[in-house]
This record gives C-alpha cells, sequence and structure tokens, in this order.
C-alpha cells in the first residue's frame, strides 16, 4: 500500500471540521504527499521524512506549518507501529521538527544566519560549531552532544533567555540516566564555548554558565545501572517531546512500579471502583466549587498525561504508595522540576476519597513537593526594579502600563488584565480585585475565589493614569469597543493577549541582561519588597489573594542582598 492511499483513508477517518480541515488537507498536499506520497509504506525511511522538512517552502514558512506537518507524520506513523504495518517508525528521530531544519541548513548546507540575542540556542550553537572548523572526530563529537542531547531541552529557547535553571535540568537528566559521568562533563564543555561565542558576539550580556560550578550535580532519582539503562532505552525509543509524553510516561512507570503488592486493609467493603472513576468525580466536584479554572486545566492535564494512564484502571483501595512513587519518578524524570501541582492533586483527591467512603486512609498525606534547584526563583534588585519600571516607562505603550502596573501591586497576569474602571476609585486609590480574564473573556472570580480590595500606591497610580490616556486615543477609534470598560486593553478595545503580555515581560528580560524574569518574577518581588518594607505577613496574603499567610512565606518570600542586615 502506498502512503497516498494509507494517508487518505486516515484523514476520512479523523475528527476535522472548519478551518483544521482546511489547514491539515493543505499541509498533508503541499508539503507530505509530493515527497512519499508514492512510496510503499514499508520503504519509507528517514532521510524521506527529513526531506519533507527541508522543502524550501516549508523551511521558509511560519513555525506552525512545520508543527503541523510534524503532528501529522506523527499520528499516522504511530498508528502504523500499532497496526503492525510497519516495522520501524520513520519520525521518532525527530524531536523537533524546527530544531532539525536548523541543523541541516546550516551545519549540511551553506547557509549563514545573521544572529541576534532572539537568535534559538540551536541556530547559535550551529553557526558556532560551523564556524570553529573542527576536525572531523571532534566536529562529530561535538554535533552528537548539541542534536541529542543539549537541543531536544533548550533548542528552541532564545540564546538571550536560556539561564542557569534551563542548563541545571539538562545536567539533572543525564545525571540521572547516564553510567558514563564524562560524558556530562563534556556536555559542560560544549555548552560553556557555545556561551563564550555568545558573548564574543555580543548575543547575551552575562553568560548563565557562571552560576554552575560543577555539572555533576544530584540526580533527580537514585537508579541502580540496570534502570538507568532501561530508562535511556525508553528515551531513545520516544524522544523527548510531548506528543509522546503518554507513552513516555507509561513506559517509564513500568520500569520505577516495584510491585509491591499492596493489600487493602481499610476495613471497607472491597468495590471495584477505580482511580480513574474517582477522579472524574473529584475533578467534577473540585472545578464546581474548589479550584479556579486554569487550575483546574493544570491539574487536569498533569492527571492524564502521569497518572491516569499508570493507575487509572486500578481499582483505588489497590492503589498503593509505592504506585504514588513511581508516579513521583516518572515525573522528575521527564525534566520537570516542580512537582507541587501533581503531590497537591493526589492529596485532595484521596481526601475526597476517604469523604466517600472509597477508602479509609489517605495514602498521599505525607507526599511532600521537592523543592529541587532547578526551579529557584529569584527576585529584582532595587536597581533592577528602577530599570524595570524605567523600560515600562519609555515603551509608552498600554503593555508597558501594564508590566509597570503588576510589578507594583503583586497582581498575577490574568487579574491584571482584568482591571477596569468600574472597580476603580480613584479617590481613595483603591482597587476592586474580583475578576480575572482569561481567553480574552471575563471571568466573574479570581484564581483561588478570593475578592479582595487594595490600596494603590503612587506608582501604582502613575502607570494607571497613564493608560487611562492611551485609552481615550484609543476610543477615537469608530470601530472601538471595550465590553467589559476594561483599563488595558487593546487598539479596538479587546482584552489584551496574555502571550504577547509574556513576550514583552521577556524583551525586557533581553534589554535587562535578566533570562530569569518570568511573570512570576514580578509578584515574588512585590511581596518581598513589601515584607522587607514592613508590611504585616497577613496584610500582604491579603493583598496578593493566597489563602495562607504560609504560602507566602514558602513560595514567594525570598532574601536580597539590600534585605540582609
Amino acid at each position: 500500500m502506498t502512503f497516498e492511499t494509507y494517508a487518505a483513508e486516515w484523514f476520512d477517518r479523523r475528527d476535522f471540521f472548519g478551518n483544521a480541515w482546511k489547514e491539515n488537507r493543505r499541509v498533508l498536499k503541499m508539503y507530505i504527499l509530493p515527497v512519499i506520497g508514492s512510496l510503499e509504506l514499508k520503504d519509507i525511511d528517514e532521510k524521506h521524512i527529513d526531506e519533507i522538512f527541508l522543502n524550501e517552502r516549508l523551511v521558509h514558512k511560519q513555525k506552525k506549518f512545520a508543527d503541523l506537518v510534524f503532528r501529522i507524520l506523527s499520528s499516522i506513523f504511530d498508528e502504523l507501529m500499532d497496526r503492525r504495518l510497519i516495522l520501524k517508525d520513520p519520525v521518532l528521530h525527530i524531536y523537533d521538527p524546527v530544531i532539525l531544519i536548523n541543523e541541516k541548513t546550516i551545519l549540511e548546507g551553506q547557509v549563514d544566519v545573521a544572529l541576534t540575542c532572539r537568535s534559538s540556542f540551536s541556530i547559535v550553537s550551529c553557526m558556532w560549531l560551523k564556524q570553529r572548523h573542527y576536525k572531523p572526530v571532534t566536529y562529530n563529537l561535538y554535533c552528537h552532544f548539541l542534536t541529542h542531547f543539549i537541543h531536544p531541552f533548550i533548542g528552541r529557547k532564545p540564546i538571550g533567555l536560556v539561564d542557569h535553571n534551563n542548563i541545571r535540568r539538562v545536567y539533572t537528566y543525564f545525571n540521572t540516566v547516564t553510567p558514563n559521568e564524562t560524558w556530562v562533563g563534556q556536555i559542560h564543555l560544549v555548552m560553556r564555548m557555545v556561551f563564550d561565542y555568545a558573548l564574543e558576539m555580543n548575543l547575551i550580556r552575562t553568560d548563565p554558565m557562571l552560576k554552575i560550578s560543577d555539572p555533576h550535580l544530584k540526580p533527580c532519582i537514585e537508579l541502580d545501572r540496570e534502570k538507568k539503562n532501561a530508562v535511556r532505552a525508553v528515551f531513545n525509543k520516544y524522544g523527548i517531546r510531548s506528543s509522546r509524553s503518554v507513552r513516555l510516561s507509561q513506559e517509564l512507570f513500568r520500569i520505577m512500579s516495584t510491585n509491591d503488592e499492596y493489600q487493602n486493609r481499610s476495613g471497607i467493603p472491597k468495590d471495584t471502583i477505580t482511580f480513574g472513576e474517582v477522579y472524574e468525580r473529584w475533578f467534577a466536584y473540585t472545578r464546581e466549587g474548589v479550584l479556579a479554572a486554569n487550575t483546574a486545566r493544570s491539574a487536569a492535564s498533569s492527571m492524564r498525561t502521569y497518572i491516569l494512564p499508570n493507575i487509572g484502571s486500578k481499582p483505588i483501595q489497590e492503589v498503593s504508595p509505592a504506585d504514588l512513587s513511581a508516579i513521583m519518578n516518572v515525573f522528575a524524570l521527564m525534566g520537570h522540576d516542580n512537582d507541587y501541582y501533581i503531590t497537591s492533586k493526589l492529596r485532595s483527591l484521596f481526601d475526597y476519597a476517604v469523604t466517600k467512603g472509597y477508602v479509609s486512609k489517605n495514602i498521599a498525606a505525607d507526599m511532600k513537593s521537592s523543592e529541587g534547584k532547578g526551579a529557584e526563583k529569584y527576585i529584582l534588585s532595587d536597581e533592577e526594579i528602577r530599570m524595570f519600571l524605567n523600560i515600562c516607562n519609555e515603551a509608552d505603550s498600554v503593555y508597558g502600563c501594564l508590566l509597570g502596573f503588576l510589578l507594583c501591586t503583586g497582581l498575577r497576569i490574568s487579574e491584571g488584565l482584568a482591571v477596569s474602571f468600574k472597580n476603580l476609585d480613584p479617590e481613595l486609590n483603591t482597587l476592586k480585585i474580583t475578576n480575572q480574564i482569561h481567553n480574552k473573556r471575563l471571568i466573574e472570580a479570581t484564581k483561588t475565589r478570593r475578592g479582595r480590595k487594595i490600596r494603590l500606591s503612587g506608582a501604582a497610580v502613575f502607570f494607571l493614569d497613564k493608560a487611562k490616556g492611551i485609552q481615550q486615543t484609543f476610543a477615537q477609534d469608530p470601530y472601538y469597543c471595550n465590553e467589559y470598560g476594561l483599563i488595558f486593553t487593546a487598539e479596538d478595545g479587546s482584552p489584551l493577549s496574555r502571550s504577547i503580555v509574556i513576550k514583552n515581560i521577556y524583551n525586557i528580560s533581553l534589554r535587562m541582561g535578566r533570562p530569569d524574569i518570568t511573570p512570576h518574577t514580578l509578584r515574588h518581588t512585590y511581596m518581598t519588597v513589601s515584607s522587607r518594607c514592613g508590611e504585616n505577613l497577613d496584610d500582604i496574603q491579603r493583598k496578593v489573594g493566597h489563602r495562607f499567610s504560609s504560602d507566602v512565606i514558602t513560595d514567594y518570600m525570598h532574601n536580597s542582598e539590600e534585605s540582609i542586615h
């Protein structure tokens, strides 16, 4: 059977409709079928797949087109493997199509790329390797380290935004799964040379490698040699990419599971209700009254990737602490530093199961979230605060006003986007926080369901007044429509895009030479500075909308050079 025949059958079975139907059909006809459409399924190999992505028309298209081609090919060949119509998946070697294009066009072609601080790490590293003119043995070794070990983690990230946390993730992974310790040292050498090259080219202002003196960091979990080999084989099989995350977690769970034959001693009559069924009931319950919308989506994503595929069909009374421990190990192996979201949701789910009588004991009650160094967050110093606010002011845009306002109030982005004229009292300089914006829609609740009123500082009022002036300019457009009465809007009056807000933060971080600045850095900075100025922790907790002041202490309070006295 030819690929074109099978692809037509595959497409007919899909539930595409509207724009999705048009886009997938167009991509299939323009980029995939001309290359491999006439080939027999068993004759398609990796070179043919690479040829698809190196199509000149696709190289110069937006990144989303390469991603769409990748998703279609992955889906079709996954199905072919499941049906045993082919013996080897020719798409498995590609973990990211955009990075593959960068590597092939720069290293194997005669292409030179103009580099900036926004150039991806993969482009910069390939240009470095190409221009150094190493001998073949050294060149092939360094190329192997980059394409197989470093690019899958940080290849797409702009070179100016790569920080020491990203690099720690690479080292932690390899210190966990590789039995060859010298390889970690070689990876360290390659990354150090790439960042030295970036400094020479004035692409970065500071070297993130300076914060890591020893690449032999503590592994996320300790594995014996046999398990290391098994884990590495699984990663080689499925790659480090989101499209295979469920299958990857299932394979890793089988390796991590100890099969301790947990015995149910609850005294409750044995029931056949499964963990997955309890999850569905718990999720419906918490989504309605406990979890905010964003948190609910995050919980569902984590559960459906790491937990339900592994223990979802198991009776909840037979789920053991060893099962939960194996899941946490899988979560760490797949490159995640902060397991708070999984541990907290498991505790909540088993609390629910206890109240409903499914089990008598919460076996997740003693689970503690690990605080890995890879998840370290830093605050802005006094000088950096002044620099950040000056950049926001100079931007003279609604995005600059919003970011300056967020730093001066400690609000979440979703809450800042929802600041409205009706909730503002200009005489008392107070603001009610009762709503949030998600996907440009107004939601009548905050993340923690805790409405509050805050008093605005002079700097916060300054950025609000500036945003009001910009709004008056926008309102002169005949097509202007500010449906929700918001202060921070786009030119047509619609809510601002969260993704563009984050992009503006990244642009500021590039100017400041602080790649570790994230949206939550502003929130961390506000709380830490407020505490340093003598504010009561309960008042800070109320202002930022946390349930408990202990959350503020454990998650957000940081020592800085100015606060040590």
